[in-house]
This record gives C-alpha cells, sequence and structure tokens, in this order.
C-alpha cells in the first residue's frame, strides 16, 4: 500500500512540475520613449533586452510610422527628418545583423499630438512594452 502510495505521488509531481513547461513566456525587452518639445522630436531607444528577438515601434498622430529596432543600443528619432543609429528596419525580416532597409521619412511637426506603443517581440509573442503620449 506505501509503494502504490509512493509511486502515485511521484507520478502526481512530475505531471505536476511538467505542466509549466509548455507555458510561453512574455516578450521582454526596455525602451526608452523620449519627447523633445523644444527640438519637436520624438526618440526610441532599445535600451535592454531579456529574451526579445527585437522591439517594434509604432508612430501615430500627425505623422505614423512603425520601426523596427534590432538590437539594443538601437534608436529612431523622428524630427524634421528620420536620423537612426545602430540597426533600426522597415521590416522585421531585416533584423538580421546589418542595416538595409531604414524607416520611411516622416516628419513630426509643432502642437500636434502623437502616440508611441513599443512592443518587444519574441517569435509570435507580442508584448507592449511603453506606451506614450505627448503634444509637441
Amino acid at each position: 500500500m506505501v509503494a502504490i502510495t509512493v509511486i502515485l505521488a511521484a507520478v502526481i509531481a512530475a505531471f505536476v512540475l511538467d505542466m509549466g513547461s509548455g507555458v510561453e513566456q512574455n516578450a521582454q525587452a526596455g525602451a526608452n520613449v523620449e519627447f523633445d518639445s523644444t527640438n519637436d522630436e520624438i526618440s526610441i531607444t532599445y535600451s535592454s533586452t531579456q529574451n526579445a528577438d527585437y522591439i517594434k515601434s509604432e508612430l501615430s498622430g500627425g505623422s505614423s510610422n512603425t520601426a523596427y529596432l534590432c538590437s539594443p543600443g538601437s534608436k529612431v528619432t523622428y524630427g524634421s527628418s528620420v536620423t537612426t543609429s545602430g540597426e533600426v528596419e522597415n521590416s522585421a525580416g531585416n533584423c538580421d545583423g546589418t542595416t538595409d532597409t531604414a524607416p520611411s521619412s516622416v516628419t513630426v511637426s509643432d502642437s500636434t499630438s502623437y502616440d508611441v506603443i513599443v512592443t518587444a517581440v519574441k517569435g509570435d509573442t507580442q508584448t507592449v512594452i511603453a506606451e506614450e503620449s505627448d503634444t509637441l
């Protein structure tokens, strides 16, 4: 009887401990969003990664644009033109270690309201990591 109880407890423990292995983790990364009303600029910086493949930055308001920041340290700045540093792409498929195609040029302007949503992406999992709104 004791042997059956021990075996049953071991089977249940193995089942319970293994249940969490199939759970998908959230994509995790750090990003900074900065609204500079003095210079009429909006900057998004990929500051750190825990497990994300890349981050996606979506700008909407007076102008709209999507940029993919492929590695920590990458930055996109919207102002009178679009400037980038690091690997910033116009398509997630281009995150391959080389800058292929920068995001399309947009201009942000004074006295206009903008929204920025930054999403960390790991495979098919997407997690919003920053959501900012402001008027320049």
